[in-house]
């Protein structure tokens, strides 16, 4: 028996979405990752235990559905987080800013509050042992975070129809997109400001105390099992009514002025630009977070070597004109759906 190893596996991602579900398309961009490969699995497994057999232990089983679930875990930058976050939030509106060379897009990610179904995309792996393909595979969460003196980090739980397939003959590696990741020294925080649904003026930085942040967002997707399908696959993926939003800082303590705006209820503009480096020209690398309606939902206070600190929490809301959430991206691929 020969023994694998997984020191060369990789992983890609179609960038279109399929045009239906499990319809498969050409995977064209690759991403290193982390942590455990992809794996399908069985969903609801059945056997005769509740019926009376003769024996003492249930005589037959039967794998009734299939699921995949896994994660991607990655430093974050541009291109990782649009693909991402264009597929979990089912909106993304690209448009080319410059012609270069290189050329640069911007695109704009929001949620896309009148689509039920979940766009899914085919998923290729190389787990070190076999060339898999996962068709209908969608996106239900995203987290993305960073502390001090570390990069911008991303992780992504995708579930998929449970369809898995060997690859023959060995497919080749799609290429890969050279773009540095994000550290904490491009990112900013901005409280306050006015929105206009392109850019946020005013707002006041609050970086300098920040210790740490984390985003975590989810569309609340799950698998739909229909009848008259025997293969035991899922037939759609549907996301939840709302979009979870839970957005955290960490911060060396001040003044009272986020508990009064915790009591009080007040609601502002806040704002995390990360901007990287130059593309061409006056260009960066960006990925900019803009809540155009949070009020804080906690203001605790905290110690660290006895240093006062604040960990504050916020409700994501919707405003009546922008949403709940705006994801501003800037680099040199053309679209993510």
């Amino acid at each position: 028996m020969t023994l694998k190893a997984v020191s060369g596996a990789w992983r890609g991602f179609s960038l279109a979405k399929e045009t239906a579900f499990g319809a498969i398309q050409t995977v064209d961009t690759s991403l290193c990752f982390g942590g455990e490969p992809f794996d399908t699995e069985p969903g609801k497994v059945w056997t005769n235990a509740d019926e009376f057999t003769g024996d003492i232990a249930p005589t037959q089983t039967q794998a009734l559905t299939w699921k995949m679930e896994g994660k991607h875990s990655q430093l974050a930058s541009p291109h990782n987080l649009a693909l991402f976050l264009a597929w979990l939030m089912n909106s993304c509106a690209s448009a080319q800013e410059s012609v270069g060379p290189p050329a640069v897009y911007k695109h704009k990610v929001s949620m896309a509050k009148s689509v039920i179904e979940c766009p899914t995309r085919t998923v290729r792996e190389f787990d070190g042992a076999n060339y898999l393909e996962y068709p209908g595979v969608a996106c239900a969460q995203v987290s993305v975070s960073c502390d001090r003196e570390d990069f911008v980090k991303l992780e992504a739980t995708m579930i998929g129809m449970g369809k898995e397939t060997i690859v023959t003959p060995d497919p080749t590696r799609p290429a890969q997109v050279a773009e540095s990741y994000l550290t904490f020294g491009d990112a900013d925080i901005k409280k306050g400001g006015t929105y206009n649904g392109t850019a946020v003026t005013g707002g006041t930085s609050i970086a300098a105390r920040v210790r740490n942040f984390k985003l975590d967002l989810g569309n609340g997707a799950k698998m739909a099992y229909l009848f008259n399908d025997p293969t035991g696959f899922a037939g759609r993926a549907i996301r939840g009514r709302l979009l979870s939003a839970a957005l955290e800082l960490s911060l060396e303590f001040e003044d009272r002025s986020e508990k009064t705006a915790l009591m009080d209820g007040s609601t502002f503009v806040l704002e995390i630009p990360v901007i990287g480096k130059t593309i061409q020209s006056t260009y960066k690398y960006e990925a900019r977070f803009i809540f155009p309606k949070v009020a804080y939902s906690k203001a605790k206070k905290g110690v660290d070597d006895g240093l006062l600190l604040l960990n504050a929490g916020f409700n994501v809301l919707a405003d009546s004109t922008y949403g709940a959430l705006d994801i501003w991206i800037q680099n040199s691929q053309p679209s993510y759906l």
